[in-house]
């Protein structure tokens, strides 16, 4: 009993010092906050949190805390707390004071129905998979219908949210947390991914096994990415692939799956003067 109660008054002090922070509504408890994802001209108007919970649980949430939410869209849903007049003049200021939630999750069941009736991962190709995808010819045992799964696994990966890192990409673009991981891997493994294309003949004897064992779907793969000359290393074992397995188990604790806006009491925020009407 008293632990249930330390508990509740734990988290109301959270909610209560979130939202003396100059809130409209209390930040979601399981959230995390993420200034960087927000432009610097709204900062002074709104705040960011990040939840790694689905929509439909924090949505549960705030409806429980304030009322129905509108549905925007199956991925997006908000409360107005209150309406305020922003004037005449552009402005950053939001007309609509509440809480939005969004998600970047397919709402629709996706199809993925591939040649001849089989079955294909709908998210084969995206970067987070495409070092796997070389492996897949290589790792003995493994096979498209193995990487199919890891794709479908993970996901999360292709839609979630990041929090942005430090680290910037060779054309000064910021990576997300996601991506500056997936980056070191690549950087660690240089010499795997720089290597001089295979040659013809070992490409040949590679995909004459392949095809012995039956294995036409990572023939083709090897075939195709042989002829548009990039370039491949033909040695890969299982722990190849559970290191990369590993590195995406990584990359999946920095997903978020919903995305919460919040924004602040006009009598608590402080804004920057006004320049040419502009806040």
């Amino acid at each position: 009993m008293f632990r249930r109660l330390f508990l509740i008054l734990v988290m109301t002090l959270l909610m209560h010092s979130r939202l003396s922070a100059g809130l409209v509504v209390p930040a979601y408890t399981d959230s995390e906050e993420a200034p960087d994802l927000l432009n610097e001209n709204r900062k002074p108007y709104e705040a960011v949190f990040l939840s790694k919970n689905p929509i439909e649980m924090v949505k549960a949430h705030y409806e429980n805390l304030l009322g129905p939410m509108e549905e925007l869209s199956p991925v997006l849903f908000k409360f107005t707390v209150k309406k305020v007049d922003t004037g005449y003049m552009e402005t950053y200021e939001p007309s609509q004071l509440g809480v939005t939630l969004e998600t970047r999750r397919p709402a629709y069941a996706e199809m993925r129905a591939g040649s001849a009736g089989k079955k294909m991962s709908s998210h084969r190709g995206h970067a987070y998979f495409r070092p796997l995808e070389s492996m897949v010819a290589l790792v003995p045992g493994k096979s498209l219908a193995d990487y199919d799964k890891v794709c479908d696994n993970f996901a999360i990966l292709t839609w979630a949210y990041f929090r942005n890192s430090d680290k910037t990409d060779s054309k000064g673009k910021v990576l997300n947390r996601g991506e500056a991981i997936l980056s070191e891997y690549l950087e660690k493994n240089a010499s795997r991914s720089n290597t001089p294309a295979v040659s013809m003949e070992e490409g040949t004897a590679r995909m004459d096994e392949l095809m012995k064992q039956g294995r036409m779907s990572e023939m083709m793969a090897l075939a195709s990415r042989m002829s548009s000359g990039l370039s491949e290393s033909l040695s890969a074992d299982e722990e190849d692939w559970e290191e990369y397995i590993r590195l995406l188990e990584r990359i999946e604790r920095e997903a978020f799956r919903t995305k919460i806006t919040i924004q602040k009491d006009p009598e608590k925020r402080i804004v920057p003067e006004k320049t040419n009407g502009i806040k």
